[in-house]
């Protein structure tokens, strides 16, 4: 239940999303159509090309448009595209199990809880081994919860490629880069479905996930907290769905922010493309 790197906010009511599995955006400026048209038109989301254009929360939900997939599925590629956004509009890092229980939660309110199996294993970071929470659908894995992932959205919305150190520098200064996991030749994805989404520049490695459920070594920095931890991640994953409350509420309260504004995602369901139509032109 840890957390790094994150502002505190209020507690957030159910929030329907508009559109055909799109996130929740302002009706001020462009359409739900406009944008929907905008994100159809970049390239593939597992392209660095694609998270230069887009915001990764787009490039999240935008592997529903770019492969066939069930209603069920494209709803976790949608709710996942929330998390990311407020993963980067918070800055925080460490928060795997808050942001697996948040979309667990959201599957099961939206109707889509069959098949949603949540996991506590490892990730290797920097050659480090941490506890890692994730979900896994119908055996596909869906991980959201990179790190770093606010700097790489603050440098794509400045047009800064964040592969390009120099550029980097001078945008945000080396405490920033610094305090921000700044990470230029390697990072790991975002793996929605099996499907990887870079999170780097366009020169950035996109590496292999790192997830396992394998303890690390004894010599690997950080094992032992993190087979500690990861029991407890076990534990908190495997209690039963009214003990929720109480597991939340023991989280610090920029955690339980995310968990909330995630759990809280509630979709606007469109099931045939006459019917999407009418509610893209419709929301404006």
């Amino acid at each position: 239940m840890s957390g790094r790197r994150a502002r505190c906010g209020a507690r957030h009511p159910p929030r329907v999303v508009p559109s055909a599995f799109g996130f929740g955006r302002s009706n001020q400026g462009p359409t739900l159509e406009q944008i929907e048209a905008e994100i159809r038109s970049a390239p593939p989301s597992t392209s660095p090309a694609s998270t230069s254009r887009l915001s990764l929360a787009d490039a999240t939900w935008k592997v529903s448009l770019d492969n066939p997939l069930p209603v069920r599925d494209r709803a976790a590629c949608a709710i996942a595209a929330e998390a990311v956004q407020a993963l980067c509009e918070t800055g925080l890092d460490g928060a795997s199990l808050a942001v697996t229980l948040g979309i667990r939660e959201a599957m099961i309110a939206n109707g889509f809880g069959d098949s949603v199996r949540a996991v506590a294993g490892y990730v290797s970071i920097g050659g480090e081994g941490r506890a890692h929470a994730w979900l896994e659908i119908d055996g596909r894995v869906l991980d959201v919860a990179g790190e770093g992932l606010a700097l790489c959205e603050a440098a794509r919305r400045l047009g800064v490629d964040y592969s390009d150190v120099q550029d980097m520098r001078s945008a945000f200064g080396p405490d920033a880069l610094r305090f921000g996991g700044y990470t230029p030749d390697a990072r790991r994805p975002l793996t929605v479905l099996n499907h990887a989404v870079p999170t780097g520049g366009v020169r950035t490695k996109t590496t292999r996930p790192g997830l396992t459920l394998r303890a690390p070594p004894d010599g690997v920095p950080g094992a032992e907290e993190a087979a500690a931890m990861s029991l407890g991640y076990a534990r908190i994953l495997s209690e039963p769905r009214d003990a929720l409350g109480r597991t939340v509420g023991e989280m610090p309260g920029e955690v339980a922010d995310v968990f909330h504004r995630v759990a809280s995602t509630r979709l606007d369901l469109v099931v045939d493309e006459r019917q999407r139509a009418a509610r893209l032109a419709g929301a404006q």
